[in-house]
């Protein structure tokens, strides 16, 4: 009598050959759904519930309602759900998977995450089936897609929305927009969501070049770009993509001094006054720049820069050679703080920004100032 009820069926003893029932997703059988930690570059932590110690998350590990993951600088992951969506949390952000759900057997998913800062990236629904849900909770509003691709940027304050592929609906203050390709939004706490913005156009970067077997590693944009800044970020080319690097740059010159050796995807964003990001455009490019470490990477306690800069002394070098040093957050130098080149054996270390009780490492490489 309940079905008859909701489908407004006066006579439920006779339905009409054809006849359409809808059932509310809640009647139906309810179990977990599957959430995969498919990638991870740099540092990203779990927390099984809010009073749980933070543990390192692992690839391949599986995650349910109620678990929280935090990325630390230059850092990324890449979560997969039920339906096959692709959730790619950026670096400094913080996400909880407040409900993932599956019904009818499997046939439906219910995704409810939680981003309470920073950056993500989204891929959802992408085999485009009929009655998935997926939801995203900022501290300022709910962004609801059924299909799409977008990105999402979360503070206390401020939502910032840019849908890439289809639309997504993003209520604030008990106002729906619809937010279709190509456009973005943004919504400021206690209030609803913003007009409609254009997103800028991506900036054609065909030209840059595509192998590196010096260093720098770095990028002149085309000077008919204009723009007051850019967002650059460096991807594994991969089909998860993940981040190794990424910074924002007020001139069209992007240095990353050094990357280790492999193939990567550049993706530039021009970034409006609003904060807002444009269109991305990729560009793949190799790296192949000889070079040796001298030694392991040697620990240093962030107590040690108290009384400045640290002063370096290492081998002298041959003709044609240069150092790469670096400053990281970890022995396998992945996030790196501070980078240079130099010519000279002796060298300063500047003071990180890192907490003075922090472990940091140094690292030496080096290199041929020209190709053989």
């Amino acid at each position: 009598m309940k079905l008859a009820k909701y489908n407004q069926i006066k006579f439920p003893n006779v339905l009409a050959t054809g006849q359409v029932l809808r059932i509310p997703t809640e009647w139906l059988r309810q179990e977990p759904g599957a959430v995969m930690l498919v990638s991870k570059s740099g540092l990203v932590t779990v927390q099984l519930s809010a009073s749980s110690p933070v543990e390192p998350a692992q690839t391949g590990m599986a995650l349910s309602s109620g678990m929280r993951l935090r990325t630390g600088s230059q850092s990324s992951g890449v979560l997969k759900f039920a339906d096959g969506s692709l959730l790619t949390l950026q670096p400094l952000s913080n996400l909880t998977l407040d409900t993932v759900s599956v019904y009818a057997g499997g046939s439906m998913v219910d995704s409810h995450v939680r981003l309470t800062e920073g950056r993500m990236q989204v891929k959802a629904n992408p085999f485009q089936r009929i009655g998935q849900r997926f939801e995203v909770l900022t501290p300022s509003a709910v962004v609801a897609v059924r299909g799409t691709e977008f990105w999402l940027q979360a503070t206390g304050e401020r939502t910032l929305q840019q849908t890439l592929e289809g639309r997504v609906r993003i209520i604030a203050n008990q106002v729906e927009v619809d937010v279709p390709q190509g456009f973005g939004n943004v919504v400021n706490l206690g209030f609803p969501p913003s007009e409609l913005i254009r997103l800028q156009s991506a900036p054609e970067i065909r030209r840059l070049p595509e192998r590196f077997t010096q260093l720098p590693v770095a990028f002149n944009l085309p000077s008919d770009l204009s723009g007051p800044r850019w967002y650059a970020q460096v991807l594994l080319d991969t089909p998860t993509e993940e981040l190794v690097r990424e910074l924002s740059v007020s001139s069209p010159l992007i240095d990353w001094v050094s990357l280790p050796d492999g193939l990567y995807k550049l993706r530039v964003q021009a970034m409006a006054d609003s904060g807002l990001p444009g269109l991305p455009a990729l560009h793949r490019f190799e790296v192949a720049v000889p070079r040796a470490k001298l030694g392991a990477a040697l620990p240093i306690q962030g107590r040690a820069f108290q009384a400045g800069p640290l002063q370096v002394l290492l081998p002298r070098l041959g003709p044609d050679q240069a150092y790469l040093v670096q400053l990281t957050e970890d022995a396998q130098g992945e996030r790196v703080l501070w980078q240079q080149l130099s010519d000279q054996a002796d060298l300063q270390i500047p003071v990180p920004d890192s907490a003075a009780t922090a472990v940091l490492y140094f690292l030496a490489w080096r290199y041929r100032k020209t190709s053989p």
